[in-house]
Protein backbone atom coordinates (compact mmCIF):
# COMPACT_ATOMS: atom_id res chain seq x y z
CA UNK A 1 0.00 0.00 0.00
CA UNK A 2 1.04 3.63 -0.59
CA UNK A 3 -0.59 6.50 1.05
CA UNK A 4 -0.59 8.88 -2.41
CA UNK A 5 -3.71 11.10 -0.48
CA UNK A 6 -1.21 12.54 2.61
CA UNK A 7 1.50 14.65 0.33
CA UNK A 8 -1.45 15.81 -1.71
CA UNK A 9 -3.48 16.55 1.67
CA UNK A 10 -0.44 18.15 2.69
CA UNK A 11 -0.16 20.17 -0.48
CA UNK A 12 -3.50 21.98 -0.02
CA UNK A 13 -3.40 22.30 3.74
CA UNK A 14 0.40 23.86 3.43
CA UNK A 15 -1.00 26.35 0.58
CA UNK A 16 -4.18 27.07 2.82
CA UNK A 17 -2.35 28.03 6.21
CA UNK A 18 0.29 29.90 4.89
CA UNK A 19 -2.00 32.28 3.52
CA UNK A 20 -2.40 35.09 6.51
CA UNK A 21 -5.27 37.03 7.06
CA UNK A 22 -5.19 41.10 6.58
CA UNK A 23 -8.21 42.62 7.96
CA UNK A 24 -9.78 45.73 6.41
CA UNK A 25 -12.26 47.99 7.98
CA UNK A 26 -14.46 50.13 5.67
CA UNK A 27 -16.88 52.89 7.34
CA UNK A 28 -20.37 53.17 6.08
CA UNK A 29 -20.34 56.66 5.78
CA UNK A 30 -17.93 59.47 5.14
CA UNK A 31 -18.56 61.04 8.81
CA UNK A 32 -15.63 61.68 10.86
CA UNK A 33 -17.26 59.19 13.75
CA UNK A 34 -17.24 56.32 11.37
CA UNK A 35 -13.88 57.05 10.27
CA UNK A 36 -12.62 56.94 13.00
CA UNK A 37 -14.20 53.60 14.63
CA UNK A 38 -13.34 52.05 11.32
CA UNK A 39 -9.46 53.09 11.63
CA UNK A 40 -9.79 51.47 15.76
CA UNK A 41 -11.76 48.42 14.30
CA UNK A 42 -9.13 47.70 12.38
CA UNK A 43 -5.97 47.99 14.55
CA UNK A 44 -8.38 46.23 17.79
CA UNK A 45 -9.13 43.17 14.76
CA UNK A 46 -5.50 42.94 14.17
CA UNK A 47 -4.39 43.16 17.90
CA UNK A 48 -7.11 39.73 18.67
CA UNK A 49 -5.87 38.30 15.39
CA UNK A 50 -2.28 38.46 16.93
CA UNK A 51 -2.94 37.61 20.68
CA UNK A 52 -6.13 36.09 20.91
CA UNK A 53 -6.79 33.48 23.96
CA UNK A 54 -3.27 33.86 25.43
CA UNK A 55 -4.40 34.85 28.41
CA UNK A 56 -6.56 32.44 29.23
CA UNK A 57 -5.03 29.51 31.07
CA UNK A 58 -6.86 26.58 29.35
CA UNK A 59 -6.91 27.49 25.33
CA UNK A 60 -3.29 29.54 25.44
CA UNK A 61 -0.78 26.32 24.91
CA UNK A 62 -2.70 25.25 21.93
CA UNK A 63 -4.84 28.10 20.49
CA UNK A 64 -2.78 30.76 21.18
CA UNK A 65 -3.82 34.03 17.90
CA UNK A 66 -5.67 33.41 15.50
CA UNK A 67 -2.91 31.24 13.47
CA UNK A 68 -3.36 28.28 15.63
CA UNK A 69 -7.08 28.95 15.50
CA UNK A 70 -7.29 28.85 12.06
CA UNK A 71 -4.91 26.07 11.38
CA UNK A 72 -6.91 23.55 13.10
CA UNK A 73 -10.49 25.12 12.09
CA UNK A 74 -9.11 24.37 8.48
CA UNK A 75 -8.05 21.28 9.41
CA UNK A 76 -11.63 20.22 10.67
CA UNK A 77 -12.44 21.57 7.15
CA UNK A 78 -10.45 19.43 5.06
CA UNK A 79 -11.03 16.29 6.63
CA UNK A 80 -14.57 16.62 8.16
CA UNK A 81 -16.02 18.85 5.84
CA UNK A 82 -17.08 21.09 8.60
CA UNK A 83 -15.80 23.63 11.40
CA UNK A 84 -17.00 25.90 13.76
CA UNK A 85 -16.14 29.17 15.48
CA UNK A 86 -17.78 30.51 18.34
CA UNK A 87 -16.22 33.53 19.85
CA UNK A 88 -17.71 34.50 23.75
CA UNK A 89 -16.42 37.02 26.50
CA UNK A 90 -14.04 35.83 29.32
CA UNK A 91 -14.93 38.42 32.37
CA UNK A 92 -11.77 36.01 34.20
CA UNK A 93 -8.98 36.52 31.58
CA UNK A 94 -6.27 39.29 32.27
CA UNK A 95 -5.87 42.15 30.41
CA UNK A 96 -3.49 45.53 30.11
CA UNK A 97 -5.25 48.27 31.48
CA UNK A 98 -4.16 51.57 30.75
CA UNK A 99 -4.79 54.44 33.06
CA UNK A 100 -4.90 57.98 31.04
CA UNK A 101 -4.09 60.01 34.60
CA UNK A 102 -1.09 58.44 35.54
CA UNK A 103 0.31 57.47 32.53
CA UNK A 104 0.65 53.74 33.59
CA UNK A 105 -0.21 50.37 32.49
CA UNK A 106 -0.99 47.53 34.74
CA UNK A 107 -2.52 43.92 34.41
CA UNK A 108 -6.13 43.33 35.90
CA UNK A 109 -8.88 40.38 35.48
CA UNK A 110 -10.90 43.06 33.63
CA UNK A 111 -11.70 40.19 30.98
CA UNK A 112 -11.37 39.21 27.17
CA UNK A 113 -12.38 38.30 23.78
CA UNK A 114 -11.54 35.05 22.66
CA UNK A 115 -12.94 32.47 20.67
CA UNK A 116 -13.20 28.49 20.97
CA UNK A 117 -13.07 25.98 17.79
CA UNK A 118 -15.23 23.26 17.30
CA UNK A 119 -15.89 19.74 15.56
CA UNK A 120 -19.05 18.90 14.02
CA UNK A 121 -19.08 16.34 16.13
CA UNK A 122 -19.74 18.62 19.26
CA UNK A 123 -22.15 20.83 17.27
CA UNK A 124 -25.94 20.31 17.37
CA UNK A 125 -27.73 22.47 15.21
CA UNK A 126 -31.73 22.79 14.74
CA UNK A 127 -33.00 21.65 10.80
CA UNK A 128 -34.88 24.96 11.26
CA UNK A 129 -31.98 27.40 13.13
CA UNK A 130 -34.06 28.02 16.26
CA UNK A 131 -31.46 26.85 18.47
CA UNK A 132 -27.62 25.72 18.78
CA UNK A 133 -25.95 23.64 20.92
CA UNK A 134 -22.42 23.26 21.80
CA UNK A 135 -20.84 20.81 23.34
CA UNK A 136 -17.30 20.50 25.53
CA UNK A 137 -15.34 18.01 27.42
CA UNK A 138 -13.68 19.88 30.20
CA UNK A 139 -11.67 19.53 33.28
CA UNK A 140 -13.97 20.38 37.00
CA UNK A 141 -11.65 22.45 37.39
CA UNK A 142 -12.27 24.47 34.76
CA UNK A 143 -15.87 24.47 35.09
CA UNK A 144 -15.20 26.26 38.33
CA UNK A 145 -12.76 28.71 36.80
CA UNK A 146 -15.28 29.77 34.05
CA UNK A 147 -18.81 29.38 36.14
CA UNK A 148 -17.71 29.38 39.74
CA UNK A 149 -19.45 26.27 40.43
CA UNK A 150 -18.01 23.11 41.26
CA UNK A 151 -19.03 19.73 39.30
CA UNK A 152 -18.23 16.33 39.22
CA UNK A 153 -17.25 14.38 36.49
CA UNK A 154 -19.61 12.77 33.93
CA UNK A 155 -20.85 9.68 33.86
CA UNK A 156 -19.45 9.28 30.24
CA UNK A 157 -15.65 9.77 29.35
CA UNK A 158 -14.52 11.46 25.89
CA UNK A 159 -13.54 9.11 23.24
CA UNK A 160 -11.86 10.55 20.67
CA UNK A 161 -12.25 8.46 16.83
CA UNK A 162 -7.95 7.65 17.72
CA UNK A 163 -9.09 6.37 20.95
CA UNK A 164 -11.84 4.49 20.04
CA UNK A 165 -9.53 2.76 17.18
CA UNK A 166 -7.09 2.17 19.59
CA UNK A 167 -9.83 0.31 21.87
CA UNK A 168 -11.37 -1.88 19.28
CA UNK A 169 -7.95 -2.93 17.81
CA UNK A 170 -6.69 -3.83 21.80
CA UNK A 171 -9.96 -5.06 22.77
CA UNK A 172 -9.54 -2.16 26.27
CA UNK A 173 -13.03 -2.16 28.32
CA UNK A 174 -14.02 1.40 28.56
CA UNK A 175 -16.03 0.72 31.73
CA UNK A 176 -12.10 0.45 33.83
CA UNK A 177 -10.94 3.79 32.14
CA UNK A 178 -11.22 6.66 35.06
CA UNK A 179 -14.14 9.44 34.51
CA UNK A 180 -12.46 12.65 34.67
CA UNK A 181 -14.19 15.37 32.29
CA UNK A 182 -17.26 17.42 32.46
CA UNK A 183 -19.63 17.31 29.59
CA UNK A 184 -20.83 21.16 29.20
CA UNK A 185 -23.48 21.81 26.81
CA UNK A 186 -24.57 25.57 25.62
CA UNK A 187 -27.12 26.14 24.30
CA UNK A 188 -28.21 29.25 22.01
CA UNK A 189 -31.69 30.34 21.07
CA UNK A 190 -32.76 32.54 18.64
CA UNK A 191 -35.34 35.10 19.80
CA UNK A 192 -39.04 34.41 19.74
CA UNK A 193 -42.37 36.69 20.60
CA UNK A 194 -41.55 34.54 24.18
CA UNK A 195 -38.22 35.65 24.55
CA UNK A 196 -37.89 38.74 21.98
CA UNK A 197 -33.78 38.58 22.88
CA UNK A 198 -33.32 34.83 22.53
CA UNK A 199 -32.32 32.83 25.25
CA UNK A 200 -29.09 31.04 26.23
CA UNK A 201 -28.72 27.87 29.19
CA UNK A 202 -25.26 26.13 30.73
CA UNK A 203 -25.45 22.98 32.03
CA UNK A 204 -23.89 19.74 32.69
CA UNK A 205 -25.98 16.25 32.63
CA UNK A 206 -26.45 16.96 36.81
CA UNK A 207 -26.24 20.43 36.96
CA UNK A 208 -27.62 23.71 35.34
CA UNK A 209 -24.79 26.03 35.13
CA UNK A 210 -26.15 29.23 33.33
CA UNK A 211 -29.59 30.44 32.51
CA UNK A 212 -30.85 33.67 31.11
CA UNK A 213 -30.85 35.96 28.03
CA UNK A 214 -29.06 35.59 25.20
CA UNK A 215 -25.53 38.00 25.65
CA UNK A 216 -26.45 41.01 24.35
CA UNK A 217 -22.79 41.85 21.79
CA UNK A 218 -24.18 38.56 19.68
CA UNK A 219 -27.26 41.46 18.44
CA UNK A 220 -29.62 38.46 18.85
CA UNK A 221 -27.69 35.97 16.31
CA UNK A 222 -26.19 32.57 16.82
CA UNK A 223 -22.34 32.85 18.09
CA UNK A 224 -21.72 29.64 16.28
CA UNK A 225 -20.01 30.12 13.13
CA UNK A 226 -20.05 27.12 10.95
CA UNK A 227 -17.20 26.65 7.97
CA UNK A 228 -17.26 24.22 5.07
CA UNK A 229 -15.15 23.40 3.11
CA UNK A 230 -16.86 22.03 -0.34
CA UNK A 231 -20.77 22.38 -0.26
CA UNK A 232 -22.29 21.12 -2.78
CA UNK A 233 -25.55 23.03 -2.29
CA UNK A 234 -28.11 19.60 -2.28
CA UNK A 235 -26.07 18.46 1.02
CA UNK A 236 -26.89 19.26 4.56
CA UNK A 237 -22.87 19.06 5.18
CA UNK A 238 -20.27 19.88 3.71
CA UNK A 239 -17.88 17.55 2.06
CA UNK A 240 -13.67 17.01 3.38
CA UNK A 241 -11.37 17.34 0.67
CA UNK A 242 -10.52 13.28 1.13
CA UNK A 243 -14.01 12.20 0.84
CA UNK A 244 -14.03 12.03 -2.81
CA UNK A 245 -10.28 10.47 -3.61
CA UNK A 246 -11.17 7.34 -1.34
CA UNK A 247 -12.25 4.95 -4.24
CA UNK A 248 -9.19 6.34 -6.27
CA UNK A 249 -6.81 5.45 -3.66
CA UNK A 250 -8.01 1.92 -3.18
CA UNK A 251 -7.46 1.32 -6.94
CA UNK A 252 -4.51 2.95 -6.93
CA UNK A 253 -2.90 0.57 -4.02
CA UNK A 254 -4.87 -2.44 -6.21
CA UNK A 255 -2.57 -1.57 -9.35
CA UNK A 256 -0.04 -1.51 -7.12
CA UNK A 257 -0.07 -4.77 -5.35
CA UNK A 258 -0.32 -6.05 -9.05
CA UNK A 259 3.29 -4.68 -10.05
CA UNK A 260 4.57 -5.68 -6.56
CA UNK A 261 3.18 -9.17 -6.79
CA UNK A 262 4.94 -8.89 -10.31
CA UNK A 263 8.02 -8.03 -8.84
CA UNK A 264 8.09 -10.79 -6.54
CA UNK A 265 6.86 -13.73 -8.14
CA UNK A 266 8.15 -13.63 -11.70
CA UNK A 267 12.05 -12.83 -11.15
CA UNK A 268 14.86 -15.11 -10.52
CA UNK A 269 13.37 -17.82 -12.25
CA UNK A 270 16.18 -20.58 -12.54
CA UNK A 271 15.08 -23.03 -15.58
CA UNK A 272 17.15 -26.04 -14.09
CA UNK A 273 16.97 -29.44 -16.18
CA UNK A 274 15.67 -32.55 -14.21
CA UNK A 275 19.20 -34.65 -14.44
CA UNK A 276 21.35 -31.23 -13.90
CA UNK A 277 21.85 -32.45 -9.91
CA UNK A 278 22.38 -29.31 -8.33
CA UNK A 279 24.57 -29.61 -5.39
CA UNK A 280 22.63 -25.99 -4.07
CA UNK A 281 20.47 -23.65 -4.64
CA UNK A 282 21.02 -20.16 -6.11
CA UNK A 283 21.24 -17.49 -3.13
CA UNK A 284 22.92 -13.75 -2.62
CA UNK A 285 26.83 -16.03 -1.78
CA UNK A 286 29.02 -13.76 -3.39
CA UNK A 287 31.17 -16.01 -5.52
CA UNK A 288 28.83 -19.60 -4.86
CA UNK A 289 29.62 -22.69 -6.88
CA UNK A 290 26.76 -24.15 -8.11
CA UNK A 291 27.96 -27.90 -10.35
CA UNK A 292 25.91 -29.60 -12.51
CA UNK A 293 26.05 -32.55 -14.45
CA UNK A 294 27.60 -32.01 -18.19
CA UNK A 295 25.00 -31.64 -20.87
CA UNK A 296 21.99 -29.95 -18.19
CA UNK A 297 23.34 -26.71 -17.76
CA UNK A 298 20.62 -24.65 -15.94
CA UNK A 299 19.96 -20.85 -16.50
CA UNK A 300 18.55 -17.79 -15.40
CA UNK A 301 15.49 -16.93 -16.94
CA UNK A 302 15.09 -13.28 -17.40
CA UNK A 303 11.78 -11.32 -16.29
CA UNK A 304 9.43 -10.58 -18.23
CA UNK A 305 8.82 -7.11 -18.71
CA UNK A 306 5.47 -4.98 -16.96
CA UNK A 307 2.68 -4.19 -19.30
CA UNK A 308 2.24 -1.09 -19.96
CA UNK A 309 -1.26 -1.28 -18.78
CA UNK A 310 -0.02 -0.34 -15.45
CA UNK A 311 1.88 2.28 -15.47
CA UNK A 312 -0.64 4.20 -17.63
CA UNK A 313 -3.18 3.15 -14.93
CA UNK A 314 -0.82 4.88 -12.16
CA UNK A 315 -0.55 7.96 -13.92
CA UNK A 316 -4.21 7.99 -14.98
CA UNK A 317 -4.97 7.53 -11.30
CA UNK A 318 -2.60 9.80 -10.08
CA UNK A 319 -3.83 12.47 -12.38
CA UNK A 320 -7.19 11.75 -11.19
CA UNK A 321 -6.68 12.90 -7.95
CA UNK A 322 -4.59 15.58 -8.10
CA UNK A 323 -6.97 17.21 -10.02
CA UNK A 324 -9.97 16.14 -7.39
CA UNK A 325 -7.85 17.77 -4.98
CA UNK A 326 -6.62 21.05 -6.31
CA UNK A 327 -2.89 20.10 -6.24
CA UNK A 328 -1.08 19.23 -9.43
CA UNK A 329 2.92 18.23 -9.50
CA UNK A 330 3.91 21.93 -9.81
CA UNK A 331 1.88 22.16 -6.35
CA UNK A 332 3.82 20.18 -4.39
CA UNK A 333 7.70 21.54 -5.57
CA UNK A 334 8.20 19.24 -8.45
CA UNK A 335 8.09 20.68 -12.12
CA UNK A 336 5.73 18.39 -13.54
CA UNK A 337 7.46 15.77 -16.25
CA UNK A 338 4.84 17.32 -19.62
CA UNK A 339 5.37 20.46 -18.65
CA UNK A 340 8.82 22.30 -19.59
CA UNK A 341 8.04 26.21 -19.56
CA UNK A 342 7.42 28.68 -17.18
CA UNK A 343 4.69 29.64 -18.48
CA UNK A 344 2.89 26.23 -18.47
CA UNK A 345 4.11 25.85 -14.55
CA UNK A 346 2.20 29.25 -13.75
CA UNK A 347 -0.63 27.82 -15.74
CA UNK A 348 -0.88 25.17 -13.67
CA UNK A 349 -0.64 26.92 -10.77
CA UNK A 350 -3.03 29.21 -11.27
CA UNK A 351 -5.17 26.52 -12.48
CA UNK A 352 -5.15 25.07 -8.69
CA UNK A 353 -5.58 28.52 -7.14
CA UNK A 354 -8.94 29.49 -8.98
CA UNK A 355 -10.62 25.75 -8.85
CA UNK A 356 -9.78 26.58 -4.73
CA UNK A 357 -10.85 30.09 -5.02
CA UNK A 358 -15.08 28.98 -4.03
CA UNK A 359 -13.50 28.03 -0.40
CA UNK A 360 -11.59 30.91 0.13
CA UNK A 361 -14.37 33.26 -0.67
CA UNK A 362 -16.75 31.46 1.46
CA UNK A 363 -13.90 31.45 3.77
CA UNK A 364 -13.07 35.25 3.98
CA UNK A 365 -17.02 36.44 3.93
CA UNK A 366 -17.82 34.12 7.37
CA UNK A 367 -14.60 35.38 8.65
CA UNK A 368 -15.54 38.72 8.12
CA UNK A 369 -18.84 38.33 9.73
CA UNK A 370 -17.34 36.57 12.66
CA UNK A 371 -14.52 39.52 12.95
CA UNK A 372 -17.82 42.03 13.45
CA UNK A 373 -19.01 39.66 16.39
CA UNK A 374 -15.77 40.23 17.99
CA UNK A 375 -15.80 43.44 17.54
CA UNK A 376 -19.60 43.86 18.83
CA UNK A 377 -17.96 41.87 21.87
CA UNK A 378 -14.91 44.20 22.53
CA UNK A 379 -18.07 47.12 21.90
CA UNK A 380 -20.23 46.04 24.21
CA UNK A 381 -18.00 44.49 27.13
CA UNK A 382 -14.58 46.58 27.19
CA UNK A 383 -15.70 49.07 29.60
CA UNK A 384 -11.81 49.93 30.62
CA UNK A 385 -9.31 51.70 28.25
CA UNK A 386 -7.14 49.05 26.85
CA UNK A 387 -3.72 48.92 26.05
CA UNK A 388 -3.70 48.24 22.14
CA UNK A 389 0.28 49.00 21.32
CA UNK A 390 3.09 50.56 21.77
CA UNK A 391 5.02 52.58 18.89
CA UNK A 392 7.94 54.84 18.52
CA UNK A 393 11.27 55.44 17.47
CA UNK A 394 14.90 55.08 19.29
CA UNK A 395 13.53 55.03 22.69
CA UNK A 396 10.70 57.60 22.12
CA UNK A 397 7.77 55.43 22.48
CA UNK A 398 3.72 56.24 22.52
CA UNK A 399 1.13 54.64 23.97
CA UNK A 400 -2.11 53.51 21.92
CA UNK A 401 -5.26 52.84 23.73
CA UNK A 402 -8.80 51.86 23.24
CA UNK A 403 -12.24 51.53 25.11
CA UNK A 404 -15.54 49.81 23.74
CA UNK A 405 -17.33 53.06 23.02
CA UNK A 406 -14.11 54.33 20.01
CA UNK A 407 -15.63 51.06 18.05
CA UNK A 408 -19.39 52.58 18.24
CA UNK A 409 -20.06 53.76 14.19
CA UNK A 410 -20.80 52.36 11.15
CA UNK A 411 -18.45 49.49 9.43
CA UNK A 412 -17.69 47.10 7.32
CA UNK A 413 -15.38 44.43 8.27
CA UNK A 414 -13.29 42.53 5.31
CA UNK A 415 -11.07 39.36 5.76
CA UNK A 416 -8.63 38.45 2.57
CA UNK A 417 -6.79 35.87 3.09
CA UNK A 418 -3.18 36.18 1.26
CA UNK A 419 -2.10 39.55 -0.23
CA UNK A 420 -3.93 41.55 -2.13
CA UNK A 421 -2.21 40.64 -5.62
CA UNK A 422 -4.00 38.68 -8.25
CA UNK A 423 -3.53 35.22 -8.59
CA UNK A 424 -2.89 35.32 -12.31
CA UNK A 425 0.34 36.53 -13.44
CA UNK A 426 -0.72 38.48 -16.42
CA UNK A 427 -3.28 39.71 -14.04
CA UNK A 428 -0.34 40.70 -11.64
CA UNK A 429 1.80 42.27 -14.26
CA UNK A 430 -1.45 44.88 -15.13
CA UNK A 431 -2.11 45.66 -11.67
CA UNK A 432 0.98 46.61 -11.13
Amino acid sequence: TSNYILPLFRSVYSRLIRMKANVHAQPSTSTQKDRDAARVSKEVAEEFWENCNRNNQWLANEYSGMQAVLMKLILYKMTLGLGYLVPYFNPFAKSFVYDEKTKEVFEADVGEAEVRVCTPFNIFRDRFNRFCIERRFISPEQVESEFNIKCDPSSMDEESPEIKIVRALEGLDTEKMDKEGVYVYHKYCLPTKESPEGLSYVCTDKKILYEGQLSSEYRKRSPVYEFRYQDLGFSSYGQGIIEQVIDLQQDYNFTLSRIAQHKKLLPGKVLSPKGANLNVKHDDTVGQIITYTQGYKPTMEPPPALPQYYYDEIARIRADMEGIMNSHDVSMGRTPSQVKSGVGIQSLSSLDDAQIAPELIMFELKLGFFAETVLDICQEKYNERRLLSISGNDLAFEIKSFIGSDLFGRKRIKIKMGSNFPLDKTERTNYI
